[in-house]
Protein backbone atom coordinates (compact mmCIF):
# COMPACT_ATOMS: atom_id res chain seq x y z
CA UNK A 1 0.00 0.00 0.00
CA UNK A 2 1.75 3.66 -1.25
CA UNK A 3 2.81 5.94 1.94
CA UNK A 4 -0.31 8.47 0.61
CA UNK A 5 -2.65 5.84 0.87
CA UNK A 6 -1.65 5.07 4.09
CA UNK A 7 -1.49 8.42 5.84
CA UNK A 8 -5.11 9.28 4.28
CA UNK A 9 -6.33 6.36 6.12
CA UNK A 10 -5.02 6.77 9.37
CA UNK A 11 -5.96 10.44 9.32
CA UNK A 12 -9.73 9.28 8.82
CA UNK A 13 -9.32 6.92 11.30
CA UNK A 14 -8.25 9.58 14.23
CA UNK A 15 -11.32 11.80 12.75
CA UNK A 16 -13.32 8.96 13.36
CA UNK A 17 -12.13 8.16 17.13
CA UNK A 18 -12.51 12.00 17.83
CA UNK A 19 -16.06 11.70 16.30
CA UNK A 20 -16.51 9.18 18.64
CA UNK A 21 -16.14 10.78 21.50
CA UNK A 22 -18.32 13.53 20.23
CA UNK A 23 -21.12 11.05 19.95
CA UNK A 24 -20.37 9.56 23.57
CA UNK A 25 -21.16 13.02 24.45
CA UNK A 26 -24.82 13.36 22.31
CA UNK A 27 -25.69 9.52 23.55
CA UNK A 28 -24.67 9.97 27.27
CA UNK A 29 -22.62 7.03 26.87
CA UNK A 30 -21.56 5.41 30.20
CA UNK A 31 -18.80 3.03 29.40
CA UNK A 32 -17.51 2.56 33.49
CA UNK A 33 -20.73 2.22 35.39
CA UNK A 34 -20.40 5.36 37.48
CA UNK A 35 -21.59 7.56 34.76
CA UNK A 36 -25.33 8.93 34.60
CA UNK A 37 -27.15 11.79 36.57
CA UNK A 38 -27.34 9.13 39.28
CA UNK A 39 -23.60 8.37 39.50
CA UNK A 40 -20.88 9.43 40.75
CA UNK A 41 -22.18 13.07 39.16
CA UNK A 42 -24.32 13.04 42.31
CA UNK A 43 -22.01 13.53 45.23
CA UNK A 44 -19.50 15.35 43.01
CA UNK A 45 -22.43 18.05 42.69
CA UNK A 46 -23.25 17.75 46.40
CA UNK A 47 -19.90 18.73 46.78
CA UNK A 48 -20.07 21.59 44.46
CA UNK A 49 -22.92 22.86 46.66
CA UNK A 50 -20.83 22.49 49.59
CA UNK A 51 -18.10 24.98 48.38
CA UNK A 52 -20.51 27.80 47.44
CA UNK A 53 -22.51 27.62 50.53
CA UNK A 54 -19.42 28.06 52.38
CA UNK A 55 -15.61 29.38 52.53
CA UNK A 56 -12.90 26.99 51.20
CA UNK A 57 -11.77 26.20 54.43
CA UNK A 58 -15.22 25.49 55.90
CA UNK A 59 -15.91 23.83 52.91
CA UNK A 60 -12.87 21.31 53.20
CA UNK A 61 -13.73 20.58 56.89
CA UNK A 62 -17.22 19.85 56.19
CA UNK A 63 -18.27 16.76 57.47
CA UNK A 64 -20.55 16.21 54.30
CA UNK A 65 -17.21 16.81 51.60
CA UNK A 66 -16.98 13.18 50.11
CA UNK A 67 -14.94 12.17 47.90
CA UNK A 68 -11.30 10.27 46.77
CA UNK A 69 -9.18 13.51 45.81
CA UNK A 70 -8.07 16.67 47.09
CA UNK A 71 -10.71 19.79 46.98
CA UNK A 72 -8.41 21.30 43.45
CA UNK A 73 -11.05 19.90 41.09
CA UNK A 74 -14.02 21.69 43.14
CA UNK A 75 -11.15 25.21 43.66
CA UNK A 76 -11.04 25.16 40.13
CA UNK A 77 -14.72 25.15 39.14
CA UNK A 78 -15.72 27.44 41.57
CA UNK A 79 -13.75 30.16 41.10
CA UNK A 80 -12.60 29.98 37.11
CA UNK A 81 -15.56 27.91 35.46
CA UNK A 82 -18.73 30.10 34.83
CA UNK A 83 -20.63 27.02 33.76
CA UNK A 84 -21.03 25.81 37.41
CA UNK A 85 -24.27 26.74 38.09
CA UNK A 86 -26.34 24.53 36.08
CA UNK A 87 -25.21 20.88 36.02
CA UNK A 88 -25.88 20.67 32.08
CA UNK A 89 -23.85 23.70 31.48
CA UNK A 90 -21.52 22.29 33.80
CA UNK A 91 -21.06 18.80 32.32
CA UNK A 92 -20.67 20.52 28.43
CA UNK A 93 -18.37 23.03 29.73
CA UNK A 94 -15.70 19.74 31.14
CA UNK A 95 -16.26 17.77 28.08
CA UNK A 96 -15.36 20.34 25.60
CA UNK A 97 -12.48 21.06 27.52
CA UNK A 98 -10.87 17.74 27.52
CA UNK A 99 -10.41 17.36 23.72
CA UNK A 100 -7.04 19.52 24.20
CA UNK A 101 -5.88 15.83 26.30
CA UNK A 102 -5.10 14.07 22.93
CA UNK A 103 -4.18 17.37 21.36
CA UNK A 104 -1.53 17.75 23.81
CA UNK A 105 -0.54 14.17 24.19
CA UNK A 106 -0.31 14.19 20.23
CA UNK A 107 2.57 17.45 20.58
CA UNK A 108 4.21 15.15 23.12
CA UNK A 109 4.59 12.55 21.27
CA UNK A 110 6.03 14.44 18.21
CA UNK A 111 8.23 15.65 20.44
CA UNK A 112 9.30 11.95 21.98
CA UNK A 113 9.24 10.19 18.44
CA UNK A 114 10.19 13.22 15.66
CA UNK A 115 11.51 10.54 13.16
CA UNK A 116 7.91 8.87 13.41
CA UNK A 117 4.79 9.27 10.93
CA UNK A 118 2.83 12.31 12.01
CA UNK A 119 -0.05 10.62 10.63
CA UNK A 120 0.66 7.40 12.89
CA UNK A 121 1.48 9.83 16.15
CA UNK A 122 -2.17 11.08 15.46
CA UNK A 123 -3.63 7.93 15.35
CA UNK A 124 -1.64 6.63 18.76
CA UNK A 125 -2.19 10.01 20.64
CA UNK A 126 -6.28 9.97 19.51
CA UNK A 127 -6.52 6.48 21.64
CA UNK A 128 -6.89 8.35 24.51
CA UNK A 129 -10.07 9.02 23.63
CA UNK A 130 -10.90 5.21 23.46
CA UNK A 131 -10.16 4.93 27.00
CA UNK A 132 -13.27 4.12 28.78
CA UNK A 133 -12.46 5.94 32.04
CA UNK A 134 -11.46 9.20 30.14
CA UNK A 135 -14.42 9.18 27.74
CA UNK A 136 -16.83 8.51 30.54
CA UNK A 137 -15.10 10.96 33.27
CA UNK A 138 -15.68 13.71 30.18
CA UNK A 139 -19.25 12.84 29.23
CA UNK A 140 -20.34 13.14 33.19
CA UNK A 141 -17.76 15.74 34.50
CA UNK A 142 -15.83 13.24 36.66
CA UNK A 143 -12.47 14.28 38.37
CA UNK A 144 -10.14 11.24 37.23
CA UNK A 145 -9.06 13.67 33.48
CA UNK A 146 -7.45 16.13 35.05
CA UNK A 147 -4.84 13.90 36.51
CA UNK A 148 -4.30 12.88 32.89
CA UNK A 149 -4.18 15.78 31.60
CA UNK A 150 -1.41 17.22 34.00
CA UNK A 151 0.42 14.00 32.90
CA UNK A 152 0.39 14.63 29.63
CA UNK A 153 1.45 18.46 30.00
CA UNK A 154 4.03 16.98 32.74
CA UNK A 155 5.92 15.07 30.08
CA UNK A 156 5.36 17.80 27.54
CA UNK A 157 7.65 19.88 29.33
CA UNK A 158 9.81 16.73 30.70
CA UNK A 159 10.73 15.70 26.88
CA UNK A 160 11.14 19.72 26.28
CA UNK A 161 13.60 19.89 29.14
CA UNK A 162 15.47 17.25 28.01
CA UNK A 163 16.50 19.09 24.91
CA UNK A 164 16.37 22.93 26.42
CA UNK A 165 17.31 23.09 29.43
CA UNK A 166 15.68 26.03 31.19
CA UNK A 167 14.31 27.38 34.36
CA UNK A 168 11.27 27.45 32.41
CA UNK A 169 10.66 23.75 31.69
CA UNK A 170 11.69 23.24 34.66
CA UNK A 171 9.29 25.05 36.58
CA UNK A 172 6.20 23.61 34.21
CA UNK A 173 7.40 19.61 34.95
CA UNK A 174 7.56 20.39 38.78
CA UNK A 175 3.69 22.44 38.75
CA UNK A 176 2.20 20.10 36.56
CA UNK A 177 4.09 16.85 37.98
CA UNK A 178 2.73 18.18 41.58
CA UNK A 179 -0.72 18.61 40.41
CA UNK A 180 -1.27 15.13 39.46
CA UNK A 181 -1.26 14.41 43.04
CA UNK A 182 -3.63 17.24 43.51
CA UNK A 183 -6.44 15.26 41.11
CA UNK A 184 -5.15 11.75 41.95
CA UNK A 185 -3.29 10.85 44.73
CA UNK A 186 -2.19 7.50 42.91
CA UNK A 187 -0.22 10.02 40.28
CA UNK A 188 2.40 10.23 42.97
CA UNK A 189 4.44 8.12 40.59
CA UNK A 190 5.22 11.11 38.33
CA UNK A 191 6.77 13.58 40.85
CA UNK A 192 8.65 10.85 42.02
CA UNK A 193 9.99 10.13 38.38
CA UNK A 194 10.41 13.88 37.87
CA UNK A 195 12.33 14.40 40.58
CA UNK A 196 14.73 11.29 40.79
CA UNK A 197 15.53 12.60 37.24
CA UNK A 198 16.17 15.11 37.81
CA UNK A 199 17.96 14.59 41.37
CA UNK A 200 20.47 12.24 39.40
CA UNK A 201 21.10 13.67 36.13
CA UNK A 202 24.76 14.49 35.96
CA UNK A 203 24.44 17.44 33.35
CA UNK A 204 22.00 19.23 35.41
CA UNK A 205 23.70 21.78 37.64
CA UNK A 206 23.49 22.06 41.71
CA UNK A 207 21.25 25.22 41.60
CA UNK A 208 18.44 23.64 39.09
CA UNK A 209 18.91 20.38 41.64
CA UNK A 210 18.12 22.46 44.55
CA UNK A 211 15.49 24.69 42.95
CA UNK A 212 13.55 21.44 42.10
CA UNK A 213 13.57 19.92 45.62
CA UNK A 214 12.58 23.53 47.02
CA UNK A 215 9.54 24.14 45.02
CA UNK A 216 8.86 20.04 45.33
CA UNK A 217 8.66 21.04 48.91
CA UNK A 218 6.27 24.45 48.65
CA UNK A 219 3.37 22.44 46.24
CA UNK A 220 3.64 19.69 48.80
CA UNK A 221 2.63 22.11 51.79
CA UNK A 222 -1.29 22.25 51.38
CA UNK A 223 -1.22 18.55 50.50
CA UNK A 224 0.26 18.29 53.87
CA UNK A 225 -1.91 20.79 55.96
CA UNK A 226 -5.12 18.91 53.83
CA UNK A 227 -3.37 15.48 55.97
CA UNK A 228 -3.51 17.73 58.85
CA UNK A 229 -7.33 18.60 58.88
CA UNK A 230 -8.43 15.17 57.83
CA UNK A 231 -6.07 13.13 59.96
CA UNK A 232 -5.44 10.95 56.22
CA UNK A 233 -5.39 11.92 52.25
CA UNK A 234 -9.17 11.87 52.03
CA UNK A 235 -11.85 13.77 53.77
CA UNK A 236 -13.30 12.03 56.97
CA UNK A 237 -16.01 10.57 55.12
CA UNK A 238 -14.49 9.07 52.62
CA UNK A 239 -12.73 7.35 55.42
CA UNK A 240 -15.58 5.95 57.07
CA UNK A 241 -17.22 4.99 54.22
CA UNK A 242 -14.22 2.83 52.98
CA UNK A 243 -12.00 1.94 56.04
CA UNK A 244 -10.76 -1.38 54.42
CA UNK A 245 -8.30 1.02 52.52
CA UNK A 246 -5.38 2.44 53.86
CA UNK A 247 -6.30 6.48 52.89
CA UNK A 248 -5.41 7.29 56.64
CA UNK A 249 -3.86 7.06 59.83
CA UNK A 250 -6.45 4.53 61.37
CA UNK A 251 -6.99 2.54 58.31
CA UNK A 252 -4.09 0.39 57.58
CA UNK A 253 -4.62 -2.83 55.70
CA UNK A 254 -2.99 -4.71 52.96
CA UNK A 255 -5.05 -6.93 50.63
CA UNK A 256 -2.73 -9.67 49.04
CA UNK A 257 -5.34 -10.88 46.63
CA UNK A 258 -5.79 -7.88 44.68
CA UNK A 259 -2.11 -8.56 43.17
CA UNK A 260 -3.28 -11.32 40.55
CA UNK A 261 -6.36 -9.19 39.29
CA UNK A 262 -3.94 -6.09 39.32
CA UNK A 263 -2.26 -7.91 36.79
CA UNK A 264 -4.60 -8.85 34.53
CA UNK A 265 -5.44 -5.02 33.89
CA UNK A 266 -1.75 -4.27 33.98
CA UNK A 267 -1.41 -6.56 31.45
CA UNK A 268 -4.61 -6.01 29.34
CA UNK A 269 -2.73 -2.01 28.70
CA UNK A 270 0.68 -3.43 28.44
CA UNK A 271 -1.05 -5.61 25.13
CA UNK A 272 -1.28 -2.66 22.27
CA UNK A 273 2.06 -1.26 23.97
CA UNK A 274 3.85 -4.70 22.78
CA UNK A 275 2.10 -4.68 18.88
CA UNK A 276 3.78 -1.44 18.89
CA UNK A 277 7.01 -2.05 20.22
CA UNK A 278 7.88 -5.54 19.12
CA UNK A 279 7.56 -7.98 16.72
CA UNK A 280 5.82 -11.03 18.04
CA UNK A 281 6.41 -14.70 16.71
CA UNK A 282 6.38 -17.75 17.71
CA UNK A 283 10.21 -18.52 17.39
CA UNK A 284 10.57 -14.76 19.46
CA UNK A 285 8.06 -16.09 21.96
CA UNK A 286 9.68 -19.49 22.47
CA UNK A 287 12.85 -17.87 23.06
CA UNK A 288 11.47 -15.45 25.43
CA UNK A 289 10.09 -18.52 27.47
CA UNK A 290 13.05 -20.44 27.64
CA UNK A 291 15.68 -17.29 28.67
CA UNK A 292 12.90 -16.24 31.33
CA UNK A 293 11.29 -19.31 32.57
CA UNK A 294 12.28 -19.05 36.11
CA UNK A 295 11.11 -15.34 36.60
CA UNK A 296 7.79 -16.57 34.51
CA UNK A 297 6.64 -19.49 36.36
CA UNK A 298 8.43 -19.56 39.91
CA UNK A 299 6.67 -16.10 41.53
CA UNK A 300 3.33 -17.15 39.56
CA UNK A 301 2.80 -20.56 40.85
CA UNK A 302 3.51 -19.45 44.19
CA UNK A 303 1.10 -17.03 44.30
CA UNK A 304 -1.47 -19.27 42.72
CA UNK A 305 -1.05 -21.38 45.41
CA UNK A 306 -0.84 -19.25 48.69
CA UNK A 307 -4.30 -18.01 46.45
CA UNK A 308 -5.63 -21.36 46.54
CA UNK A 309 -4.07 -22.03 50.37
CA UNK A 310 -5.71 -18.82 51.78
CA UNK A 311 -8.76 -19.22 50.41
CA UNK A 312 -8.61 -15.69 48.76
CA UNK A 313 -10.71 -15.72 45.72
CA UNK A 314 -13.69 -17.06 48.67
CA UNK A 315 -12.61 -14.18 50.76
CA UNK A 316 -12.96 -11.63 47.87
CA UNK A 317 -16.70 -13.43 47.12
CA UNK A 318 -17.41 -12.60 50.70
CA UNK A 319 -16.46 -8.73 50.18
CA UNK A 320 -18.11 -8.37 46.72
CA UNK A 321 -19.32 -5.25 45.81
CA UNK A 322 -22.53 -4.58 44.05
CA UNK A 323 -24.16 -1.29 42.34
CA UNK A 324 -27.76 -0.32 41.83
CA UNK A 325 -28.39 -2.89 39.49
CA UNK A 326 -27.32 -5.63 41.18
CA UNK A 327 -23.66 -6.19 39.21
CA UNK A 328 -20.49 -6.83 40.73
CA UNK A 329 -17.74 -4.23 39.97
CA UNK A 330 -14.38 -3.78 41.10
CA UNK A 331 -11.35 -6.36 40.51
CA UNK A 332 -11.12 -5.53 36.85
CA UNK A 333 -12.55 -7.34 33.74
CA UNK A 334 -11.55 -10.63 34.19
CA UNK A 335 -13.69 -10.60 36.74
CA UNK A 336 -16.91 -9.74 34.98
CA UNK A 337 -15.49 -11.98 32.65
CA UNK A 338 -15.36 -14.89 34.71
CA UNK A 339 -19.38 -14.33 35.97
CA UNK A 340 -20.31 -13.96 32.05
CA UNK A 341 -18.83 -16.78 30.86
CA UNK A 342 -19.14 -19.35 33.81
CA UNK A 343 -21.79 -20.24 36.27
CA UNK A 344 -19.89 -22.97 37.96
CA UNK A 345 -17.47 -21.22 40.49
CA UNK A 346 -14.74 -23.73 39.72
CA UNK A 347 -14.22 -23.19 36.53
CA UNK A 348 -14.54 -19.56 37.35
CA UNK A 349 -11.81 -20.28 39.50
CA UNK A 350 -9.86 -22.05 36.89
CA UNK A 351 -10.20 -19.28 34.71
CA UNK A 352 -9.21 -16.52 36.95
CA UNK A 353 -6.23 -18.55 37.73
CA UNK A 354 -5.09 -18.79 34.07
CA UNK A 355 -6.05 -15.11 33.87
CA UNK A 356 -3.28 -14.71 36.49
CA UNK A 357 -0.90 -16.57 34.87
CA UNK A 358 -0.94 -15.33 31.22
CA UNK A 359 -0.83 -11.49 32.71
CA UNK A 360 2.49 -12.16 34.68
CA UNK A 361 3.97 -13.85 31.35
CA UNK A 362 2.70 -10.29 29.18
CA UNK A 363 4.36 -8.23 32.10
CA UNK A 364 7.35 -9.89 32.55
CA UNK A 365 7.43 -9.69 28.32
CA UNK A 366 7.03 -6.33 28.56
CA UNK A 367 9.71 -5.71 31.10
CA UNK A 368 12.22 -7.49 29.17
CA UNK A 369 11.38 -5.81 26.11
CA UNK A 370 11.49 -2.51 27.28
CA UNK A 371 7.79 -2.26 27.26
CA UNK A 372 7.30 -0.40 30.47
CA UNK A 373 9.59 -0.90 33.56
CA UNK A 374 9.69 -2.53 36.53
CA UNK A 375 9.44 0.67 38.37
CA UNK A 376 5.87 1.40 37.06
CA UNK A 377 4.47 -2.09 37.44
CA UNK A 378 5.71 -2.62 41.43
CA UNK A 379 3.95 0.83 41.98
CA UNK A 380 0.75 -0.33 40.28
CA UNK A 381 0.87 -3.54 42.68
CA UNK A 382 1.52 -1.77 45.74
CA UNK A 383 -1.48 0.82 44.73
CA UNK A 384 -3.27 -2.72 44.80
CA UNK A 385 -2.49 -3.80 48.18
CA UNK A 386 -4.37 -0.46 49.52
CA UNK A 387 -7.15 -0.03 48.26
CA UNK A 388 -10.49 -2.11 48.10
CA UNK A 389 -12.51 -2.66 46.00
CA UNK A 390 -9.95 -2.44 43.47
CA UNK A 391 -11.26 -0.92 40.24
CA UNK A 392 -10.23 -0.85 36.61
CA UNK A 393 -10.11 2.98 36.69
CA UNK A 394 -7.12 3.26 38.91
CA UNK A 395 -4.90 1.51 35.54
CA UNK A 396 -6.80 2.93 32.56
CA UNK A 397 -5.24 4.81 31.00
CA UNK A 398 -2.35 5.28 33.30
CA UNK A 399 -0.88 1.98 32.21
CA UNK A 400 -0.96 2.67 28.61
CA UNK A 401 0.21 6.77 29.33
CA UNK A 402 3.73 5.81 31.65
CA UNK A 403 4.70 2.76 29.82
CA UNK A 404 4.15 5.15 26.54
CA UNK A 405 6.27 8.37 27.90
CA UNK A 406 8.23 7.55 31.08
CA UNK A 407 10.16 4.62 29.00
CA UNK A 408 13.81 4.43 29.54
CA UNK A 409 13.80 4.28 25.39
CA UNK A 410 11.76 5.62 22.97
CA UNK A 411 12.33 2.72 20.51
CA UNK A 412 8.55 1.60 19.38
CA UNK A 413 7.76 0.59 15.63
CA UNK A 414 5.12 2.55 15.12
CA UNK A 415 4.44 1.21 11.78
CA UNK A 416 1.12 1.09 10.06
CA UNK A 417 -0.71 -2.33 10.55
CA UNK A 418 0.83 -1.88 14.12
CA UNK A 419 -1.24 1.35 14.91
CA UNK A 420 -4.18 -0.05 12.97
CA UNK A 421 -4.19 -3.23 15.07
CA UNK A 422 -3.97 -1.16 18.32
CA UNK A 423 -6.39 0.93 17.60
CA UNK A 424 -8.61 -2.09 16.90
CA UNK A 425 -7.84 -3.59 20.44
CA UNK A 426 -8.90 -0.29 22.22
CA UNK A 427 -11.79 -0.09 20.36
CA UNK A 428 -12.48 -3.77 21.17
CA UNK A 429 -12.23 -3.48 24.42
CA UNK A 430 -14.43 0.10 24.58
CA UNK A 431 -16.74 -1.72 22.90
CA UNK A 432 -16.90 -4.55 25.84
CA UNK A 433 -17.79 -1.48 28.30
CA UNK A 434 -20.18 0.07 26.97
CA UNK A 435 -21.80 -2.89 26.16
CA UNK A 436 -21.20 -4.39 29.73
CA UNK A 437 -22.98 -1.35 31.48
Amino acid sequence: MKTNTKNILQLLLGLLIYLSYFFSYIFNENSIGSGGYDGDLTWIWSNFEIFKSNNLLEAIKDENFFGNRTPLFYIIHIYLNPFIDDIDSYRLSVFVFFIISPIILYFTLRNYFPKDNTFTLFVISSLLLLSPFFRSSSVWAQEINYGILSLIITFFYYIKFKHIRSFFNLFFIILFSSLCVYFDQKLLIVPLFCFYNIILDNKLNFRFKLISTFLYCIFALPFVYLISVWGGIVPSLTQQSNFHSFNSYENFNFHFYHIGYAATIIALYLVPLIILKNKISFENIFNFLKKNYLIIFLPIIIYIFLYIIFGWYDLLLSKQFLDQSGKSYGLGFINKLGIIFFNDLSLRKAFTYFSFFGSWLIIIYAVRTMTTSWFIIIYFFFISLILLPIMQEYFDPYIFLLSLLMGSDSNYNFSFNRTIIASLFFITALSFAINYY
